[in-house]
């Protein structure tokens, strides 16, 4: 990673930071609320609501990184998309 650029960097560490902080900080204090209190209340549901937050914020701020290096180093990109023809021995059944 030391020939990524510094906001690359930076962006891919703190994206780390989000989602493991959320993964297994906030799973660790929610597993301990559950041991001492219920897990059937709204405490523990925030509790949870934090964890699977800072989970998806920590994808989006990578998803944001490796977008971010695309625009640095990339100066085009194409997409093919092709479409198939069904076959003519499928049966009625094999049809979705």
């Amino acid at each position: 990673m030391t020939h990524l650029p510094r906001k690359i960097r930076l962006l891919f560490f703190l994206a780390g930071i989000i989602f493991v902080s959320g993964a297994i900080g906030a799973e660790m204090f929610a597993g301990r609320y559950e041991e001492l209190y219920s897990f059937k209340n709204m405490t523990h549901a925030m509790i949870t609501a934090v964890e699977e937050f800072c989970e998806m914020f920590g994808i989006v701020v990578f998803i944001y990184a490796l977008l971010s290096y695309m625009n640095l180093n990339l100066t085009e990109v194409h997409f093919c998309i092709q479409m198939y023809p069904k076959s003519s021995n499928t049966t009625k059944t094999e049809s979705h």
